[in-house]
């Protein structure tokens, strides 16, 4: 199952339509490692040594980054999508920590959904990052809305994670509005994670999702037993994943501070419709 995270607007959104073409194995590497913490040099030097290609475009390893704007007119652009994509693996890995997740989510985003809702994500994260983070988090609620919506009439877009392959589902756009919410309310970033954990727990985005999730909910003494039950529920479903170790650890401290596994109360999930 495939997923995903954007912005508002007020042009309806299409959920049919071309799907863009997958991106290079190399970007996964770097989505993943990027998401980890892991920092761009290792990960964006392989792209030193020879030029990058997908779709037709071609980037050259010496070349400078594009600034975010550009980046976001490219993938606005049905015809220039795919260099796009391109220009935001480099430039998400020229980006420091507190900025780039947004654009890495991006990244992640852009392989295997409607093209239409690359651009309506890109436009939102470009707000973020220029200072409007209440603005861009507005948005991507707003496209979530709509996808939803357009969900409704179209059996090719899961919103609920209950569709089988080969449905579109939207856990990487929870997945971006979770990071453009995270610096306006770490609540909202919370409780969009908890849609990912407990309705796509096969989805890529779940093992990241789950641990930040479960990190929020430990910081809290009455929804701990939550965040524990989280965390064991991830070393079970995902032991081999990169994440693992660190959800072992939290586990391990979880269990010292005596919390036990159990449920917290359903969280008031944000009305996107506001």
């Amino acid at each position: 199952m495939r997923s995903f995270c954007t912005p508002t607007a007020s042009a309806p959104v299409s959920v049919a339509g071309s799907v863009p073409g997958s991106v290079p194995g190399f970007l996964s590497v770097l989505v993943l490692g990027l998401l980890l913490g892991l920092g761009p040099g290792p990960l964006v030097s392989g792209l030193a040594a020879q030029d990058v290609r997908d779709g037709g475009a071609t980037v050259r390893a010496d070349e400078e980054p594009f600034l975010p704007a550009d980046v976001v007119a490219l993938l606005e652009n049905e015809d220039t999508r795919d260099r796009g994509v391109l220009e935001l693996a480099r430039l998400a890995g020229t980006l420091p920590p507190d900025l780039a997740t947004p654009w890495i989510q991006l990244l992640a985003l852009s392989r295997g959904v409607p093209g239409e809702w690359v651009g309506a994500s890109a436009r939102a994260v470009l707000k973020s990052h220029d200072g409007a983070e209440a603005e861009a988090l507005a948005e991507i609620r707003g496209l979530l809305v709509r996808v939803e919506a357009a969900a409704d009439s179209d059996p090719g877009v899961d919103p609920s994670g209950t569709g089988g392959e080969p449905s579109i589902s939207i856990a990487p756009l929870l997945a971006l509005a979770a990071a453009l919410a995270d610096p306006v309310d770490s609540e909202a970033g919370g409780e969009l994670r908890d849609r990912i954990v407990r309705d796509w727990p096969d989805a890529r985005e779940f093992p990241e999702a789950a641990l930040r999730l479960a990190r929020h909910l430990l910081a809290d003494p009455e929804r701990a037993p939550r965040g524990l039950s989280i965390l064991e529920e991830l070393v079970v479903r995902r032991p081999s994943h990169p994440v693992a170790p660190e959800a072992r650890r939290l586990r391990q401290e979880a269990l010292a501070r005596g919390v036990t596994p159990g449920d917290a109360p359903e969280p008031n999930l944000p009305d996107l419709h506001e």
